[in-house]
């Protein structure tokens, strides 16, 4: 049930009004480090995470064409103003934490993050240790229970930042996130995975659990450690898994996966505001088993379809070059304009952030 939350002064009213207006944006990177223990099952030989957060910087500042981490190699993004100061409000800011889908990474969310700066929100999206371009684990890519968690721990790094933690008001956090890290933001918020409802699914129903392509290359690794690895043989398939965050107030999934593995029970008990946007064409991560169920199954879901949209049409929009080389990535329906596409989910998801976070 939601709890209608209304400013109680004038100062709040007028700072509802200000955050309407446009910004540019500051964009600066964020590291921080993730516990032995979640370092240990994610399979990975780091506990460093990186991130991206943009936010809002005053008209005056221009992007920074020095910036170097202005968006993936394969890909288009903007540059922020880079390490530009934020701009002054009367109030402390709401934050949008970002997740992306599989193999990916916190630069191609740049797109989102950025118009969620210039409406003035802090946003920050991480690059998912053992499930991104630079590092990949088979841990990293199916244990997506974990991801939730490493979220939270963004979440507590940029609270804690020296810099942009004072800026943020901890009692206005919300999430976003595209493809698997739509379903990490639906964890976030209460979704709970049961590994083996999700193997009694794909026995039944194989092509609502393929494994994603950009896994391909770990597959043979992933059947070696299924036949000779007990522990990770049962992890894999039994449990469940919940790790929700009280402090999401509000979740944006775009074209979420992974909806044949979570419980429509712990659906049925998210209580806080949901928006699901997909595309109608996406063959990639049927919208039946998951958007239309992730929709259907939480109380009070709204959605958005954007008409022609693929899976990957909510990725940055690619370099010429790597449209060749990249088809499966960087091929949209004819007549569908990724660049559009971007524009109207972007507006989607600041009209909703406003709605859920500032009245």
């Amino acid at each position: 049930m939601w709890e209608a939350r209304l400013f109680s002064s004038a100062a709040s009213c007028a700072f509802a009004l200000t955050l309407m207006g446009a910004y540019h944006v500051g964009q600066r990177s964020i590291s921080f480090a993730l516990s032995p223990e979640l370092t240990a099952q994610l399979g990975v030989s780091s506990p460093i995470v990186h991130g991206l957060v943009w936010y809002p910087v005053n008209a005056g500042i221009a992007r920074s064409p020095q910036l170097e981490e202005c968006g993936d190699p394969l890909f288009t993004s903007s540059c922020g103003a880079s390490a530009a100061p934020i701009a002054p409000q009367p109030m402390r800011l709401p934050l949008i934490v970002i997740s992306h889908g599989t193999g990916g990474s916190a630069e191609q969310m740049a797109w989102l993050g950025a118009a969620l700066a210039r409406a003035g929100f802090v946003a920050m999206a991480i690059s998912h240790p053992g499930n991104n371009l630079s590092s990949a684990t088979v841990q990293g890519f199916v244990y997506w229970w974990l991801r939730p968690r490493t979220l939270s721990a963004a979440i507590d790094a940029i609270l804690a930042d020296p810099t942009l933690g004072a800026q943020i008001d901890p009692s206005r956090i919300g999430a976003a996130g595209f493809s698997l890290g739509g379903f990490s933001v639906l964890g976030l918020a209460g979704a709970t995975v049961d590994m083996a409802q999700f193997h009694a699914e794909c026995a039944t129903t194989p092509s609502a659990c393929d494994a994603p392509p950009e896994m391909a290359p770990l597959l043979p690794q992933y059947r070696a450690m299924m036949k000779n690895d007990p522990a990770f043989h049962a992890t894999e398939t039994t449990g469940l898994h919940s790790e929700p965050d009280p402090r999401i107030r509000a979740v944006y999934a775009i074209a979420p996966a992974i909806g044949s593995a979570v419980t429509p029970e712990s659906l049925h008990h998210i209580a806080i505001r949901v928006r699901i946007a997909y595309g109608s064409d996406d063959i990639d991560v049927p919208p039946a088993y998951n958007a239309e169920f992730y929709a259907r199954s939480i109380p009070g879901a709204t959605t958005l379809t954007v008409p022609g949209a693929a899976h990957y049409t909510f990725l940055d929009t690619c370099t010429p070059q790597d449209s060749e080389q990249l088809p499966n990535l960087c091929t949209d329906v004819a007549g569908v304009s990724r660049a559009t596409v971007h524009d109207q989910v972007a507006a989607d998801a600041v009209s909703f952030f406003q709605r859920a976070l500032l009245h």
